[in-house]
């Protein structure tokens, strides 16, 4: 089991980590070509789209993954099931699309809408496909898929920005992403709907995945009211600013969990028998994406503002302070999503869905006085204050549920908070050699926060170091017997 974990997140990582290479480049030209009007826009659209997602899905996704009893009979049932969704939501989508439209008071929504409902019907069967690829721990197959389908999209939208599509560049790339996934998936796993032989069993399942889908839709909207209350209250041009700041600070937080939440919500839910494994593993996840994680987001909260003017140009300067917030509060994302993985590999959705409804009503309330009354720094202090808060009472019922005191909790974080005061007194003791901001400044900041960090992990956490490059190496020489 261990060998197999090991293998998926080398595979996996591997591949995210080319594919993210490629990605942040074709993004950073993309964003200089466009204007923040236009992430706006498609930010409008993501609202519905994201929300529609959820519902569309109905956990059957989860239900695949988490089941252990799982058989042919009930891969068809609820493939059949999951197409009859999509067109379901594809239809939907389509006829209220200019309803969409006159809220927002955007007319092109429509069209934007009508374009991306597609994605529904192609999403029910990629992700069946895919979820049976996880199931089955077919990561080497993911790796190439889910590299090649981002880098095929990264360049593809490059294309279409170069070429003058404006804002329908992004809901191309959106579109192109889900198709090219569909069709690498389906080169691997070739599964086919089919008949419903036993409804009470796919019954079973499906309430399962209602309820991770309750926690789902609720997150949706915990994660979109912010985006509601800045683009109807301030406009698409800040829109655009906040989403692409929230993208930029999301982006190395969920495109690396999403690569690793693959191997250990599969791996969690085979070993959910056993709660001191599943403690062990849990701890020792997290110290070595906490290592990885920490110089990310430090360094973006460090350089964000070299990052804006020297890369995205001055127009995109409304989102300095947006990516600094949001790449703190990352931090308590990544804890959150850790906590769900472990709570959906034991199958106790009703604690997520618990947290999520509370979690959006105080979210809800708390943006929405703060966008009225102070505009984007009222929204921003609702997160920094109202999020956290919420989150540690959740996390305070997960440590007591899985048998964890809060100091050995927070002992993982010792080297992680100690790292982040070298670095950033690295950065200000360095702050007047840098008098203007310029790829120059930004590309040294960079240099020296990174160079501060490996040496205060090689005094302070030479173990960790030992042990990721152990693991690296020995995957390399498996892979090259294995050539």
């Amino acid at each position: 089991m261990k060998d197999r974990i090991v293998k998926g997140i080398f595979y996996l990582g591997g591949a995210s980590l080319v594919s993210q290479i490629v990605t942040w480049l074709s993004t950073i030209v993309v964003a200089r070509l466009l204007s923040p009007a236009d992430y706006g826009l498609i930010a409008l659209a993501g609202i519905y789209i994201g929300f529609a997602e959820y519902v569309n899905e109905l956990g059957i996704g989860t239900a695949v993954i988490q089941r252990n009893d799982l058989n042919d009979d009930d891969v068809k049932g609820l493939y059949t099931i999951s197409i009859a969704l999509g067109l379901i939501m594809t239809l939907l989508t389509i006829l209220v699309a200019p309803a969409v439209a006159d809220y927002f008071k955007e007319a092109r929504l429509t069209a934007i809408l009508r374009f991306l409902s597609v994605t529904f019907v192609i999403n029910s069967v990629k992700s069946m496909q895919r979820n049976l690829l996880i199931r089955e721990m077919k990561f080497a197959e993911m790796a190439v898929m889910d590299g090649g389908s981002r880098i095929l999209t990264s360049l593809g939208a490059l294309t279409m920005a170069l070429a003058g599509w404006g804002v329908w560049t992004l809901a191309a790339q959106y579109l192109l992403q889900n198709v090219i996934v569909f069709f690498w998936a389906f080169a691997y796993e070739r599964r086919m709907p089919g008949k419903i032989n036993d409804f009470s069993r796919l019954k079973e399942m499906l309430s399962f995945g209602a309820g991770i889908t309750g926690s789902n839709i609720l997150y949706c909207i915990n994660r979109n009211v912010d985006q509601f209350v800045v683009g109807t209250m301030l406009g698409k041009v800040m829109l655009g600013n906040y989403s692409f700041a929230q993208t930029l600070a999301d982006k190395p937080f969920e495109k690396l969990l999403s690569v690793f939440n693959q191997v250990f919500f599969a791996m969690f839910s085979k070993i959910q028998d056993d709660r001191e494994k599943m403690r062990s593993y849990f701890f020792s996840i997290m110290e070595k994406e906490l290592f990885i994680l920490t110089p990310i987001f430090v360094t973006l909260i460090l350089t964000s503002r070299d990052l804006v003017f020297a890369v995205l140009g001055a127009k995109w300067e409304l989102m300095i302070i947006p990516l600094q917030l949001f790449a703190a509060i990352a931090v308590f994302k990544y804890l959150e999503n850790r906590v769900n993985v472990v709570y959906r590999s034991l199958g106790r959705s009703r604690a997520q869905f618990a947290f999520t409804t509370v979690l959006v009503l105080v979210m809800a309330a708390s943006l929405s006085a703060g966008g009225k009354f102070y505009g984007l720094k009222g929204v921003l202090v609702a997160w920094g204050v109202a999020y956290p808060l919420v989150f540690l009472v959740y996390l305070r019922y997960f440590l007591v549920f899985f048998e964890v005191s809060w100091k050995q909790f927070f002992a993982l974080f010792t080297f992680p908070l100690v790292a982040t005061v070298a670095m950033a007194a690295s950065c200000f003791a360095s702050a007047p050699l840098f008098a203007e901001t310029s790829i120059y400044s930004l590309v040294s900041k960079v240099t020296i926060i990174l160079t501060v960090y490996f040496l205060a992990a090689f005094i302070l956490n030479r173990k960790i170091i030992i042990e990721l490059w152990g693991i690296v190496m020995s995957q390399i020489r498996k892979t090259e017997q294995a050539v």
